[in-house]
């Protein structure tokens, strides 16, 4: 009975996953009131999310919170800040998906089915870990201090079949202009 049980919450949990993103769409470009095009969100998230997923600075983080030589991440839809409306990153040689950090059919059966914790246990350790990012903060004006233009947080939002992995590496960047374009660069990271 408890292996039917622990089968079933299974199937139920993998219609619960996420979807593959697709390609960002092209933003038309703003100038503002001194004529200077402003910066593009979108741009600069495509950026933030390669930086994540290939600067050698944040690989020890990616290898902690993720699978080590894994090229999956998904973003997290419930991030303290929204991602922008349509837009989907493109990473070549990535699996970029959005996903919930909350999941109600776990949530469901930790809490109502009988033996509930203990398949929630056996499903948390049938899953690898798996790479997330939240968006923390996304304010576009150069002038502010650089842990106050867009901060990410890098954080296992998998199982724990290869090891669990707590807590995140809070990850900033600032905003600069590179050959007259609005661009990101690595600004530091917390990995408390």
């Amino acid at each position: 009975m408890r292996l039917m049980l622990a089968a079933s919450c299974v199937w139920l949990f993998a219609l619960s996953q996420v979807a593959p993103a697709g390609e960002p769409p092209k933003a038309a470009a703003k100038p503002d009131a001194a004529g200077e095009e402003s910066p593009d969100p979108k741009h600069l998230l495509q950026q933030v999310v390669l930086d994540l997923l290939t600067s050698p600075d944040l690989k020890s983080s990616r290898e902690f919170y993720g699978t080590s030589g894994d090229k999956k991440l998904a973003l997290r839809t419930d991030s303290s800040l929204a991602w922008p409306k349509d837009w989907r990153p493109k990473i070549p040689g990535y699996d970029i998906r959005f996903r919930s950090g909350e999941n109600r059919v776990l949530d469901f059966i930790y809490w109502h089915v009988p033996y509930g914790v203990e398949v929630y246990s056996y499903i948390q350790q049938l899953r690898p870990r798996l790479l997330g990012v939240s968006l923390n903060t996304l304010h576009l004006d150069p002038r502010r201090q650089d842990d106050d233009q867009i901060c990410v947080s890098l954080f296992n939002i998998g199982g724990d079949a290869n090891g669990g992995a707590g807590g995140g590496c809070i990850v900033y960047y600032r905003l600069k202009r590179e050959k007259g374009k609005w661009a990101v660069e690595y600004a530091g990271s917390i990995d408390p």
